[in-house]
């Protein structure tokens, strides 16, 4: 008897508070449905967020006043037993109060993008689990004390939070955080784009390790751009493993142990030479060997990957579309995705290969040993740091400091790194100059030929 009516009179006050908190959120779907409706769906995260701020603070100002429970049901009139015994039961309710505004806030989010069904199903949950904590608090089974109508004050605060916790845990793992606007992944470009200005991209050079460079000249050279701040360097590799074996120490000596070594084959090897010809070349740590067989066999890529492991296999600068970058992707024969801007004719393709590389987990570092291919894959990087795969790790873009000279708006290398361009388009248009000069077969430039 006492607990029904300690019950009662702690329940009465509830619920005109729950309709004052739902009353103030109700803003939360309406304006989620309208960003919803205009176009704006970034704009949905940032009002559930809202809402959540003025669920927490409702809620938080009713569970402090539930706490006082008792002076006020004294204040109502109710007689002291039952002032006291109802006071305990509204303040174990009151500590359910901000869950459950909070998950009012996070079902009507979903609701305002069109997911209803969620909160559905989670209030059916807690009521299945509301009759279970009953069961074990009201009349304290499995060891725990009777705890009366106190008990079924704590089982429904538990299971409001338990509500809450599982709308959110749903819209953080099942919403879209990029479409909706989601916390930090809302807009990369907001946070990223201005980390990529202030530090630029990160950079190899594959001027320093030229086949036909005598030894005195590539110690200088790793010298001269080691001094430049460069931290990474490409060396040629041909079939002679003396000659392989001699420069490659050559470098490692001239660099030191804390710069990468990548070596370069060009495709000269077939499967198994590539396997035999790495072997004596694996003690010098080399990051990658690139295009160590023909750019189009996957199978064989993914055969000399497994061979040479933990050295990566880096390739892609002669594949010519997105379904060869998938196949040496799908054969584990690319640790290193080397697109090359303009063999894969058009931005649209470049983007499809930049998506499989992230959903493969590879790092992109473009080809740009070309004329013109420094200025180009320069965006291309920008952009797939900041709206595709938002991290540096493993990622090293080429540049060759050659021929930037005939462009209107040339690369900008600052401690070994790819200053953002701001100038806009494509950064590959050529001055006038130059084009009249090389222009085949009536520029100058022939005619000294």
């Amino acid at each position: 008897g006492d607990d029904l009516a300690w019950y009662s009179v702690a329940i009465a006050p509830q619920i005109p508070l729950l309709l004052v908190g739902i009353g103030l959120l109700m803003g939360t779907v309406v304006m989620t449905a309208q960003a919803v409706g205009a176009g704006n769906a970034k704009r949905c995260g940032a009002i559930w967020r809202t809402g959540l701020v003025h669920a927490a603070v409702a809620g938080a100002v009713m569970a402090v006043a539930c706490m006082f429970g008792e002076a006020f049901l004294l204040a109502t009139g109710q007689p002291e037993d039952i002032a006291a015994g109802g006071g305990r039961v509204l303040a174990a309710l009151g500590f359910g109060l901000p869950a459950m505004l909070l998950f009012v806030a996070t079902s009507f989010f979903l609701e305002g993008i069109g997911r209803p069904v969620p909160g559905m199903v989670i209030i059916i949950g807690a009521n299945v689990l509301n009759v279970l904590l009953n069961w074990l608090l009201i009349f304290g089974h499995a060891g725990l004390p009777a705890l009366g109508a106190e008990g079924a004050a704590i089982a429904s605060s538990i299971v409001r939070w338990c509500m809450f916790g599982a709308a959110a845990l749903y819209v953080l793992r099942f919403v879209n955080r990029r479409r909706f606007g989601l916390g930090a992944a809302a807009d990369p470009a907001e946070r990223l784009g201005p980390r990529m200005r202030r530090i630029g991209l990160p950079t190899y050079t594959s001027s320093a390790g030229w086949l036909g460079y005598s030894e005195e000249k590539v110690r200088a050279l790793c010298g001269q751009y080691r001094a430049g701040g460069w931290r990474a360097f490409k060396m040629k590799v041909g079939s002679d493993d003396a000659q392989n074996v001699r420069r490659a120490a050559v470098m490692r000596a001239a660099l030191g142990g804390d710069c990468h070594l990548m070596f370069d084959a060009n495709q000269v090897w077939d499967v198994p030479e590539a396997i035999a010809h790495m072997a004596p070349l694996a003690r010098f740590d080399p990051l990658w060997i690139e295009e160590p067989t023909f750019p189009d066999d996957a199978m064989g890529h993914g055969a000399i990957a497994r061979a040479i492991a933990p050295i990566g296999v880096a390739t892609g600068e002669h594949c010519p579309n997105r379904v060869v970058f998938k196949q040496l992707m799908q054969a584990g024969g690319m640790a290193f995705c080397q697109v090359d801007a303009c063999r894969l004719g058009g931005v649209n393709e470049v983007l499809a290969v930049l998506l499989l590389a992230a959903k493969f987990g590879i790092p992109v570092c473009p080809h740009a040993g070309g004329v013109g291919l420094c200025e180009y894959v320069q965006h291309l990087s920008a952009f797939n740091y900041v709206a595709v795969a938002p991290t540096l790790e493993g990622v090293l873009i080429e540049y060759s400091d050659h021929l930037h000279e005939h462009f209107v708006d040339p690369v900008v290398i600052r401690d070994a790194r790819y200053v953002l361009p701001e100038a806009p388009g494509y950064s590959i248009t050529m001055k006038p100059a130059s084009l009249d000069r090389y222009e085949y077969p009536h520029g100058a430039a022939w005619a000294d030929c």
